[in-house]
């Protein structure tokens, strides 16, 4: 008898490549944030990973800093922010 060979159907859509873009403008980190923020954010563009983000990554990063800089800052958080969500 000859040996049976399974044959699996793919899963999911078949995979498409999309085109490389350009390189990110990586932006600096402001003077203005928290110490912790400075950080997390230099550690970012340390990251071996830092190669494969693109620039709404960095944009993204700008906007969790502003607010970790905020959150963490001397003034208290805004009331907003800690207030529970009443309905």
């Amino acid at each position: 008898m000859g040996q049976r060979r399974r044959r699996n159907e793919p899963d999911g859509p078949a995979l498409v490549k999309a085109e490389v873009g350009k390189a990110p403008t990586i932006p600096r980190a402001s003077a203005d944030w928290h110490p912790i923020a400075k950080h997390w954010f230099q550690s970012l563009k340390d990251s071996g990973q830092a190669q494969f983000y693109e620039q709404s990554d960095w944009v993204t990063a700008v906007y969790v800093a502003e607010a970790m800089s905020r959150n963490l800052g001397p003034k208290l958080p805004r009331p907003v922010w800690t207030a529970p969500v009443k309905r």
